[in-house]
């Protein structure tokens, strides 16, 4: 028998993971004539072949250019990839079934919250071919709550918080009968049972001291995926550092925001990286991300 009713899962990412598998990227390399010298699977086998021109030939390579060719490949490799995922995803969280999410495109609240900078503005790269396609599928064959407004990193977190509330009312957390599959680092910022398919054994139990330590965290830091700059001069080690030994959430609100104005950021800027980092709870977009404060 099953651990837990239900594995959540932000669709979002392996679906995107899944179309990229219907395709390869090949590397062509010519030499300063324009003849072709050769092709790669990868950037870095490329790099190697020149390294290994010019250090063990004594061939200058000044002059060379690589291309790259995108080469499509079947639909049903991108499908294959997304159910072996979803199968994989589940048994690893030792739940009886998923519980999906995928976001419907369009504005959320955090275009309007990044002042800043554009949210996510960095974003230029191609998507995959199939990308749009496999989404479809997707919606068919795992009927996920397709989302607007928020993103669906919200809702998946609004789903665990429900279930943490149920687990805290009875003071048992056996009783929280979800756990969220962690496919970015943005998943800690929530309470309850987590699991990282790439590093966990077990599942991990998140307090809600971790959670807002963890949300703080990215905070100071900073998301360069998701283009917000942090604090200016603080990493995700000296973000860890700041924080380690703050015993409540409040103290780690002062302490952040400390930073935050000894490196000449405004209170209202410090708010702006937190609402970004934060991933909704109860759906509240103007008041979820105030336990942060501690109050």
């Amino acid at each position: 028998m099953a651990r837990f009713k239900e594995a959540i899962i932000d669709l979002d990412i392996p679906v995107y993971k899944s179309a990229a598998a219907g395709q390869k990227t090949i590397y062509h390399l010519y030499n300063s004539s324009e003849e072709h010298v050769g092709e790669f699977t990868s950037a870095k086998d490329c790099k190697v072949h020149l390294e290994d021109l010019e250090e063990i030939f004594d061939i200058d390579t000044t002059g060379y250019t690589r291309e790259p060719e995108v080469r499509i490949g079947d639909f049903e490799t991108c499908t294959r990839t997304l159910n072996h995922l979803i199968e994989h995803y589940i048994k690893v969280a030792d739940a009886e079934k998923g519980l999906f999410s995928i976001g419907g495109g369009g504005k959320t609240f955090r275009d309007d919250v990044g002042v800043s900078k554009v949210y996510k503005g960095n974003r230029t790269q191609e998507k995959p071919h199939y990308l749009k396609r496999l989404k479809e599928y997707a919606i068919q064959k795992y009927n996920p709550k397709v989302v607007t407004g928020i993103e669906s990193d919200d809702q998946i977190s609004m789903w665990l918080y429900e279930s943490y509330l149920k687990g805290l009312e009875s003071r048992d957390k056996n009783k929280c009968t979800r756990i969220m599959v962690d496919l970015e680092k943005d998943c800690r910022t929530t309470p309850s049972w987590h699991i990282d398919p790439e590093k966990d054994d077990e599942p991990v139990w998140i307090s809600t001291l971790d959670a807002n330590r963890w949300c703080l965290t990215q905070s100071l830091a900073g998301d360069q995926a998701d283009h917000y700059a942090g604090c200016k001069g603080v990493g995700y080690k000296t973000a860890e550092k700041i924080l380690r030994e703050c015993k409540t959430t409040g103290e780690m609100w002062n302490k952040a925001r400390e930073t935050f104005i000894e490196k000449g950021h405004s209170e209202e800027y410090m708010v702006e990286m937190c609402r970004l980092a934060f991933m909704l709870r109860e759906g509240d977009i103007e008041e979820d991300w105030k336990v942060l404060k501690g109050g």
